[in-house]
């Protein structure tokens, strides 16, 4: 898929209807997961991911030949990458979030 969907931990403890459990502590122990943001950028499937260790920025690598550079926070683009002639198979940030590395197959 070429989008990124980012989701967040409900911490809503209301009880949902299970169609075939009456138990009710599976009910309480049931995760609720929520989008937050959709990221939409890359024309085909996504590779590779990576994020910032701050959490505010991602890369993402795609078999549309680019790497694309995101502020999480505002989800939007901050940079795309489109130099590689071949997929992106593989992206990274560096320890200190300064640089990014992207791996393809380009010959």
């Amino acid at each position: 898929d070429a989008v990124i969907l980012l989701w967040k931990l409900n911490d809503s403890k209301e009880l949902e209807p299970l169609v075939f459990q009456d138990d009710d502590e599976a009910q309480l122990n049931k995760e609720n997961w929520a989008v937050i943001k959709t990221l939409r950028g890359h024309l085909e499937d996504v590779y590779d991911i990576c994020w910032t260790s701050d959490g505010n920025y991602m890369a993402s690598a795609s078999v549309d030949n680019t790497a694309i550079m995101w502020d999480v926070n505002k989800g939007q683009k901050v940079s795309i990458f489109n130099e590689h002639k071949s997929y992106v198979q593989g992206v990274t940030w560096d320890p200190l979030g300064q640089y990014i590395a992207t791996l393809s197959c380009d010959r």
